[in-house]
């Protein structure tokens, strides 16, 4: 599989999932895509889909999981991905 680039993937997850999130939380997601923190914004998208109790599609769900495997992002990823997946 082919890993998507971090910062496309995470305006992908902000565009698909942004009405999951409050107007606080879509702001504050803005704010770290415009500053180029993408895990941060991975990591808001994935909790306001695990506390909204909704599931990631398959294919996002596998995105993710490449981006984490590729990048080595820290554990916290992966229980979140875990609980976003449904």
């Amino acid at each position: 599989m082919t890993v998507q680039r971090e910062d496309d993937l995470a305006w992908e997850l902000v565009e698909q999932y942004r009405d999951l999130m409050t107007a606080e939380e879509r702001t504050a997601v803005f704010v770290s895509l415009g500053v180029g923190d993408y895990p941060a914004a991975i990591r808001s998208v994935l909790s306001a889909i695990a506390t909204q109790g909704k599931a990631l599609t398959a294919r996002a769900a596998a995105d993710i999981q490449a981006w984490i495997d590729c990048y080595e992002t820290d554990a916290e990823f992966g229980m979140l991905l875990s609980r976003a997946a449904g």
